[in-house]
C-alpha cells in the first residue's frame, strides 16, 4: 500500500519575503537577494495534470511555491484557489502523466481500522514518511482550527509538515488530508485530525471549477436538543437542532421557521449535530431549495427553504452580533 501510494505524494514548499529590510542591512552582511522565510507541508497528486490537494494554511501567503515529487524532482507551482474556512487548497504545478491517488468514501470509515499517514514531517528532506495507526474518532467538531469541522482522529504519527498529506485506508484510498495535531510540545502525542475526504472532494471540485467556494445561508441560530426539550417532543433521545432564532427577511423566516423548531432532518438525511447542520447547510449552493423536517410542538411538519448567499461580509456581521444563550 505505501509502495502504491507514496509516488502521488508531494513536498510543498513555501517561500515568502520577510519584513522590515528596508535599509539594506541583508545586503551589506550578508549579500544576496532580499531575505526570505521558508515552510513546507505535503500535498497529493489529484490528477496527472499536475492538479494537487493541500491544507490552505500550507499555501497561505506563499510568493513562490515549489513541489517535490518522491522521486526528487521539483515544479514551481501556483495556486488554483483555496478555502481558509475549511483549511483546503488546490495547487498546480506544468507536468503530465504524473502518479495520482485514489479517493475513498469517508463515511464509510469505523473507528479501529488501520490507517496511513504519509508526509514531510518536520523539514522538506524527510518527505515520503510513512506512519501507522489507527482511526480513533469520527465526526470531531470542537478542534478550533476551522470553521466547519468534522474531522478524523487517528492515533498515527502526525507532525508539523505533514500538513496537506493524505491519510489512507487498508485498500490504498485517501479517507482524508492530514491538517492538525493536538499536542503539548509540538510534536505527535497520539492525537492528529483529519478532514474527511468527502468534505475535501466537495470543496476542491469547486476550487477547480471557480476558483472559489460560495457558501449558502439558511439565517438560523441553533443549538444542541436538550433532553428536556426532546422529552416534550416526544423523541426517544436527543436528536437534530433546536432553532434558536430566526433572522428577520432571512429564507428561514421566508420558510416559516420559529424559535424552538426541533429540525431533525435535512432533505432527507437525518440529523445528529449543530456541525453537521451547519457544514450540510454551507455546502449547498446559494438558491438551492432544501426540505427541512421538524418537530414543532408534538407534530412533525415538512418546510421548505430556498437558501441565499453567505457572503463575507454576511459572515463579519454575523459574527459581531451575540448569539442566544441556550435555553433548557
Amino acid at each position: 500500500m505505501a509502495a502504491a501510494v507514496t509516488p502521488a505524494v508531494v513536498t510543498v514548499i513555501s517561500r515568502r519575503r520577510l519584513e522590515g529590510d528596508d535599509n539594506g542591512l541583508f545586503q551589506r552582511f550578508f549579500g544576496g537577494e532580499h531575505p526570505s522565510v521558508q515552510g513546507h507541508g505535503s500535498g497529493f497528486i489529484l490528477q496527472e495534470n499536475g492538479t494537487i490537494l493541500t491544507n490552505s494554511h500550507v499555501v497561505e501567503d506563499a510568493e513562490e511555491l515549489v513541489v517535490r515529487l518522491s522521486d526528487g524532482q521539483e515544479y514551481n507551482a501556483t495556486v488554483v484557489g483555496r478555502d481558509s474556512h475549511t483549511d483546503i487548497a488546490l495547487i498546480h504545478v506544468q507536468a503530465a502523466s504524473l502518479p495520482v491517488v485514489q479517493l475513498g468514501d469517508s463515511d464509510d470509515v469505523r473507528v479501529g481500522e488501520w490507517v496511513l499517514a504519509i508526509g514531510s514531517p518536520f523539514r522538506a528532506s524527510l518527505g515520503s514518511t510513512v506512519t501507522t495507526g489507527i482511526i480513533s474518532g469520527k465526526g470531531r467538531d470542537d478542534v478550533n482550527v476551522t470553521d466547519y469541522e468534522d474531522f478524523l482522529q487517528t492515533d498515527a504519527a502526525v507532525n508539523p509538515g505533514n500538513s496537506g498529506g493524505p491519510l489512507v485506508n487498508l485498500r490504498g484510498q485517501v479517507i482524508g488530508i492530514n491538517t492538525a495535531i493536538a499536542t503539548q510540545n509540538g510534536s505527535s502525542q497520539g492525537v492528529s485530525f483529519a478532514i474527511p475526504i468527502n468534505l475535501a472532494r466537495d470543496i476542491a471540485t469547486r476550487l477547480l471549477h471557480d476558483g472559489h467556494v460560495t457558501r449558502a445561508w439558511l439565517g438560523v441560530d441553533v443549538e444542541a436538543v436538550p433532553t428536556e426539550a426532546a422529552r416534550a417532543a416526544g423523541m426517544p433521545h436527543p436528536a437534530g437542532v433546536r432553532v434558536g432564532s430566526v433572522y428577520a427577511g432571512s429564507p428561514a423566516a421566508r420558510a416559516g421557521l420559529l424559535a424552538g423548531d426541533i429540525i431533525v432532518a435535512l432533505d432527507g438525511q437525518p440529523l445528529e449535530k449543530v456541525s453537521s447542520f451547519r457544514n450540510r447547510i454551507a455546502l449547498f449552493r446559494p438558491g438551492q431549495r432544501v426540505e427541512l423536517l421538524l418537530l414543532r410542538e408534538g407534530a412533525t411538519q415538512s418546510l421548505h427553504a430556498v437558501l441565499a448567499e453567505l457572503t463575507e461580509e454576511m459572515r463579519e456581521e454575523l459574527g459581531r452580533r451575540p448569539r442566544p444563550r441556550p435555553t433548557p
